[in-house]
């Protein structure tokens, strides 16, 4: 078996820009014209935080800091609502045959991944238990964002409730963010494998299953390999 976790932007999935033209749309009606500038700022500061400190807040209380910032009144609980019925409605994009390759049987797969205004359960949803993922850990469920070590702590110990032998060096964690991805799973024990996108990706657990013990054993040796296009 293989045992790989995956970050999920820009690594399973890419962005609908559907979503992001109806979220633009909705800010500027409700909150002004400056609102869109403050939500892509809020969203960049938030990917600052997540390298630098990794302290996570929830979805909740990023929809309130971005209300607080705009400084308007609106509910919380209905902003967090409109960003996860827009996620649903624009569903992030995922090559169908990333379900098909992820269900393979010698693939033992999970999902350590950061959010920010769309939470791991609405992600969940819209992967409708296509795959059978042995862990799903969010860092808005979580409370922590990588690349702190704990976030990859929760998803080797889930992995360790089915297979108890399992050693951190034999799990491989594929993701797009140097910082967040790479240099976090390595820091905590992970081997890890730099992807640029989703293709990238279906191309790499492709040429992993095709040689599977091969690639394998050459893996488990380095703790960094970069995926070049």
């Amino acid at each position: 078996n293989m045992f790989v976790s995956f970050d999920f932007w820009n690594t399973l999935a890419t962005p609908n820009p559907e979503y992001r033209i109806h979220i633009n749309e909705f800010l500027e009606k409700n909150f002004g014209e400056n609102a869109e500038k403050q939500y892509t700022i809020l969203k960049r500061g938030l990917n600052e935080v997540a390298e630098t400190t990794s302290e996570c807040k929830s979805t909740y209380d990023i929809c309130k800091k971005l209300i607080e910032i705009i400084d308007v009144n609106f509910d919380v609980n209905e902003l967090v609502d409109m960003f996860q019925r827009t996620a649903l409605q624009y569903q992030p994009i995922i090559d169908p045959e990333i379900y098909t390759i992820l269900s393979n049987k010698h693939l033992k797969c999970a999902i350590t991944s950061n959010t920010d205004f769309i939470m791991g359960s609405t992600l969940m949803t819209i992967m409708n238990n296509r795959v059978d993922f042995v862990s799903t850990v969010f860092s808005d469920q979580f409370g922590i964002y990588k690349p702190h070590p704990e976030i990859f702590n929760e998803t080797y110990n889930n992995f360790l409730k089915e297979y108890p032998t399992l050693e951190k060096n034999e799990i491989i964690h594929v993701g797009d963010s140097y910082t967040c991805d790479i240099v976090g799973s390595k820091n905590y024990g992970f081997c890890s494998i730099h992807v640029e996108n989703p293709q990238s990706t279906l191309t790499l657990i492709k040429d992993m299953i095709r040689n599977i013990l091969p690639i394998y054993s050459k893996i488990l040796i380095p703790h960094h390999l970069m995926l070049q296009n």
